[in-house]
């Protein structure tokens, strides 16, 4: 399986949050806890990351954001991700709410396919959804993987079918998943980002909805594993005057080898 990171979702709830609500401990120790689990159990594996950004986001709001991923044996694979965001437009710089997602995801044999799991728990009562879904990755595809792995480019969509947690009002909620990276100078600059398609069918009025989430971050090496970043976002469960905005940043990656 190819490990693509990507920007993380911030301020993407699946209803919005109250602006009351806290972040508290567990959702970071969660991720913290699982990336531990998941670095011993794949002793014999490749290992993985945990990448660090802090943002500024010219929405007058700022976000911490911890993501991790652990390769494991029998071609699972462990992505999660964490944001703590203060509120937009405010005088205050406390990181007041939080995002997260966590994901499994089991390779299909010698398949370019995965069977995915997704848990997303979030500030705000009663929202903290899961998705079973399948995972296609383009760049391990044949023909279209070798174009792509020629312009240094990896692909993959995921598309989530069966929602657990959805609203008794929103009918079936599938979700498609967008994720790249492109590497356009190796070692030195990239470019990734998302674009997620969350859709409902047959709620209180009959007719489908869909709302969309979508990042595109471009990240310059500046020394070491330290890069500045720049991030472009939409965000459609926003009120209209803060759908868009651009994050300014910095991240810092940290990948692991585990050896037997």
């Amino acid at each position: 399986m190819c490990p693509m990171p990507a920007p993380a979702r911030h301020l993407r709830p699946a209803r919005a949050p109250s602006r009351r609500s806290h972040p508290t401990a567990p959702p970071l120790l969660a991720a913290a806890a699982a990336l531990t689990l998941a670095t011993n159990a794949g002793a014999q594996e490749r290992g993985g990351f945990l990448d660090l950004n802090g943002y500024w986001d010219d929405r007058s709001f700022t976000t911490l954001t911890v993501n991790a991923l652990a390769n494991l044996p029998q071609g699972l694979q462990y992505f999660a991700f964490v944001n703590y965001t203060s509120t937009p437009r405010a005088s205050s710089t406390d990181l007041d709410g939080f995002y997260s997602e966590h994901h499994v995801r089991w390779a299909v044999g010698s398949t370019p396919f995965d069977v995915t799991a997704l848990w997303s728990p979030r500030s705000g009562p009663d929202n903290d959804p899961a998705y079973l879904g399948v995972r296609w990755r383009a760049s391990d595809t044949g023909g279209p993987g070798r174009a792509l792995r020629a312009a240094r480019v990896t692909y993959a969509v995921n598309l989530h079918l069966a929602r657990f947690g959805a609203g008794p009002d929103e009918g079936w909620a599938p979700q498609v998943e967008h994720a790249y990276r492109w590497d356009a100078v190796p070692g030195r600059i990239y470019l990734a980002g998302f674009a997620d398609h969350n859709l409902w069918f047959g709620g209180p009025d009959g007719s489908p909805r869909s709302r969309t989430v979508s990042e595109h971050q471009a990240g310059w090496r500046l020394v070491d594993r330290l890069y500045a970043v720049v991030e472009w976002r939409l965000n459609q469960y926003l009120p209209e005057a803060d759908r868009t905005g651009v994050g300014f940043g910095v991240e810092y990656l940290i990948p692991f080898v585990v050896r037997p």
